[in-house]
């Protein structure tokens, strides 16, 4: 649970490399052209003066435009720290509350996907599940959509929740040549749920506040075998080892 990997703070890092590099070059030439100005002055007339005096003012935009860019760059990093920073507590508290369930319950977090992470998929013997976790707050509700308030979320969507859980039951088809059924858990974990609009599953994921896994896990009518839980485990823990080596290398 941590953003360091992430496309945005790599884009970050490489913007503030191509920034640095493009601030010392104009500080070098600009520091150049001033040395050669000195230098020339005796020879140099009326027109070559008035050229060298337009360079320098075209530098001299140049750098207010790079600075621009640079504070832009830092103002969406600080962006991104902070709404990562707030998903990262609650996917640490949910990690909490999901390792307290004991060792029949098998936790796999940040699962990579190609696309993305799936926050969490625990295997149990009560079935497969898949958890996003969301730090939004304030009142969830339903109408074809997520709102937030009363507001239509920009930033909340239940695809999300059922590309992971897609995706997880056809990695285990492939593997296993069994469908699986995986559920797909789309926690708010500092939200209250408005349950008038938000009851059962929803375009077949669960939506619900705080440890709302708990009911799911309950309500749930699976019944894998022992043997069945551990195997998938394993592969799955296999599974995401490989990946994480080949974004290393």
């Amino acid at each position: 649970m941590d953003n360091k990997d992430s496309f945005t703070y790599k884009t970050y890092l490489k913007n503030k490399k191509i920034f640095r590099f493009i601030y010392l070059f104009l500080i070098a030439t600009i520091a150049g052209l001033a040395l050669l100005f000195f230098i020339l002055t005796p020879t140099l007339t009326n027109a070559g003066i008035y050229g060298f005096i337009f360079i320098l003012v075209i530098y001299f935009i140049a750098g207010k435009i790079w600075t621009y860019w640079f504070k832009q760059n830092k103002e969406d990093n600080k962006k991104n720290y902070y709404s990562w920073g707030k998903g990262a507590g609650a996917e640490l508290s949910t990690l909490q509350d999901l390792e307290r369930l004991g060792s029949d319950y098998k936790i796999i977090p940040d699962f990579p996907t190609g696309t993305g992470n799936t926050d969490f998929i625990v295997v149990c013997q009560k079935g497969i599940f898949t958890i996003e976790v969301k730090a939004t707050k304030g009142v969830i509700s339903y109408n074809n959509g997520i709102y937030v308030n009363g507001k239509v979320s920009e930033f909340v969507n239940i695809k999300q929740a059922q590309a992971e859980a897609l995706g997880l039951k056809d990695l285990l088809r492939n593997k296993f040549n069994k469908d699986y059924d995986v559920q797909g858990i789309l926690e708010f974990r500092n939200a209250q749920i408005d349950k008038y609009s938000i009851h059962g599953k929803i375009e077949h994921i669960w939506i619900g506040g705080r440890s709302f896994y708990n009911y799911v896990f309950k309500k749930s009518d699976v019944n894998l075998s022992k043997e069945e839980v551990d195997s998938i485990y394993s592969y799955l823990i296999e599974l995401k080892n490989e990946k994480d080596k080949s974004e290393i290398s």
